[in-house]
């Protein structure tokens, strides 16, 4: 449902229509209580993975930071008359610095998009009308 959901236009309201054997006065309210609980939990967990990920983020940019800064204080104790070789070194030990940063900025920049996105779709279809149709109608209405 919630790549159907992404299918709609995304200011237009769902609808969630069951189609069941047989049906109760209590189905539509029942059915609607499980579509919104299971969408809202869904929401819940993409918050969570948005969470974690922003966690994740602060972990790696003080591991990241401290690469850089080892890294370029390393490259910086290398003197500019050191040779091809020692030259080559400081500007390796310069791109490897900041690439240590590479990580840290897709978390915070890119990567808690996608579960934002998702969990807009999930809160959409919690927030979906929701409808229970006995079979024999559906029928009725599908050969009219």
């Amino acid at each position: 449902m919630l790549d159907w959901a992404r299918t709609v236009e995304s200011g237009r309201p769902l609808e969630i229509r069951f189609v069941v054997a047989g049906t109760t006065s209590d189905a539509t309210h029942d059915a609607a209580i499980a579509v919104r609980e299971h969408f809202l939990r869904s929401a819940g967990e993409h918050t969570q993975k948005i969470k974690d990920i922003f966690r994740y983020a602060r972990v790696t940019s003080v591991v990241g930071l401290l690469v850089l800064v080892l890294l370029l204080a390393t490259a910086q104790a290398i003197p500019d008359d050191a040779g091809r070789l020692a030259a080559a070194m400081r500007e390796s030990l310069t791109i490897f610095a900041w690439v240590a940063m590479w990580k840290p900025a897709d978390l915070w920049l890119y990567a808690h998009w996608p579960e934002r996105y998702w969990r807009r779709q999930a809160r959409r279809l919690a927030e979906a009308r929701i409808s229970v149709i006995p079979a024999t109608a559906a029928n009725a209405d599908a050969g009219a």
